[in-house]
């Protein structure tokens, strides 16, 4: 179905948009692909040969602006792929982005992975410049993603099919953030009017779940603000040897609880 969507959602919101080509590259067990050119942005992030993404990327909100523009909208300055790097940059007169991806995969059949993206948005203004920036994830983890669970807030998102764990965080504090099942999220920032997070949302599950992180931010004229957000993916962790214990001395309180009731019975 995803497939179907994205071939039609292409025709209707790539239309006159300059194409870039999409730049990938790997590193260990995984892999990541990235269109700058397009509102599917990171479109691949695949683990052990599993595509655990179906797409990530970034919106912005001017003063003055009656909806979100998603990033491709701003000129595409540069673009490059080397090693486990991805570098993206864009501007117009007033807004510039700078993109980082970097990608460290884990060791072949373990399953895990970790993507920074670091951030940069600079003010190319003389005068303090109010911008809300936004990202939207929509992990498809274990390569099917209809039967997720997501939980959090503006401290983090975990997502989970029950066998695989995306846990993304922010080292700047978002102001909002949502998590809503697919597309609804993707479409709230490709409409025709504002749209603001509401902090709602979670816990989410199981279904498609995706989420997003809303800041609100105040940059001074000529300045820049950066930070990073972490993608790690792992496994999920299988009940250690103190959690099996306890859980069998749990059980055995239960069985002599009722043994006791059972007791307690006969002699009254």
């Amino acid at each position: 179905m995803k497939k179907m969507w994205i071939v039609w959602v292409a025709g209707v919101l790539l239309a006159g948009h300059g194409r870039a080509d999409i730049l990938s590259v790997s590193n260990g067990n995984a892999s990541i692909a990235v269109d700058p050119g397009s509102v599917f942005g990171l479109s691949s992030y695949a683990v052990d040969n599993t595509e655990e993404m179906f797409e990530e990327w970034f919106w912005y909100r001017l003063p003055g602006d009656s909806y979100e523009h998603s990033l491709d909208n701003l000129p595409l300055i540069s673009a490059s792929a080397t090693g486990n790097e991805i570098q993206l940059s864009f501007a117009n007169t007033i807004l510039g982005v700078g993109l980082d991806y970097q990608l460290t995969g884990g060791a072949p059949g373990s399953g895990t992975a970790s993507l920074l993206e670091h951030v940069v948005l600079t003010n190319l203004t003389a005068a303090p410049l109010p911008l809300a920036w936004f990202s939207e994830t929509d992990f498809d983890l274990g390569g099917f993603g209809g039967a997720d669970s997501a939980w959090g807030g503006v401290n983090g998102i975990v997502q989970t099919d029950g066998m695989t764990v995306a846990d993304t965080t922010s080292t700047l504090t978002p102001d909002a953030f949502q998590i809503a099942p697919f597309p609804d999220l993707f479409l709230s920032l490709e409409d025709l009017s504002i749209s603001n997070l509401d902090n709602s949302g979670s816990p989410f599950g199981p279904g498609d779940a995706t989420f997003a992180f809303q800041w609100n931010l105040d940059i001074g004229a000529g300045s820049s603000i950066s930070y990073d957000i972490s993608k790690d993916i792992y496994p999920t962790p299988e009940p250690g040897t103190g959690t099996l214990l306890c859980l069998a001395l749990l059980g055995l309180a239960k069985r002599l609880l009722r043994n006791r009731g059972s007791i307690t019975a006969v002699f009254h």
